[in-house]
């Protein structure tokens, strides 16, 4: 079975404008693709060769994506994922991703995670509820995906820690910390919530769900 080198782009008319040659020959993508039109030297010969290929079955198939780099949506870099499919068995293969820059292509490595576009993943929402007390905390830190926070002091106080520095609840008191929740608005920063011994503090917050 022979590795898929070339993609064919017709016009709209159904007729073949030109052949980009995507990976060499043992089906490593090429950094810099080459482009065959009608004009270029051999282009006939070029064609026969391709459609005398007919054993082939294995696809280049070409993903943009962006790297959610930190979880949040607001700081995504695009690039661009090749894989090969297989259209008789339908096996994926990852050949690798790429960066197109003003060098040219680089290689690049997804720090984050993988998405189609901003808050394209982003399926709903999940609750969550957790009780400090006896030296209990809750660190927005641990949870990135957090859009909004309910604190309830339930008896002894408590305090949490925000970008102002730290604050002391006052028993029965209840404090929210919202975000648009829109599928991509998300609580940044510092926010620590602590209980201390004799305190009790319930903590009930929502979590965007990818």
């Amino acid at each position: 079975m022979a590795i898929e080198r070339y993609k064919l782009v017709y016009n709209s008319n159904g007729v073949l404008v030109r052949v980009v040659e995507v990976t060499n020959a043992g089906g490593v993508i090429r950094a810099t693709p080459i482009v065959y039109t009608s004009s270029s030297p051999g282009f006939a010969a070029l064609l026969s060769g391709i459609t005398s290929c007919s054993d082939s079955n294995l696809e280049v198939i070409q993903s943009c994506l962006f790297d959610n780099t930190t979880g949040d949506y607001l700081n995504l870099i695009p690039f661009v994922r090749y894989s090969t499919i297989d259209t008789l068995h339908g096996d994926l293969k990852f050949l690798g991703d790429y960066r197109f820059v003003s060098s040219g292509i680089i290689p690049y490595t997804v720090v984050g995670t993988s998405v189609l576009q901003a808050g394209s993943d982003v399926r709903g929402t999940k609750c969550y509820r957790q009780v400090l007390n006896t030296s209990g905390s809750w660190n927005l830190s641990t949870h990135p995906q957090t859009m909004a926070i309910t604190i309830n002091s339930i008896s002894g106080g408590g305090s949490f820690v925000d970008v102002n520095g730290t604050t002391t609840l006052y028993t029965n008191e209840k404090v929210i910390f919202e975000a648009s929740r829109d599928g991509a608005g998300l609580l940044l920063g510092t926010l620590q919530i602590s209980a201390a011994a004799g305190q009790l503090v319930t903590v009930s917050w929502v979590e965007m769900s990818t």
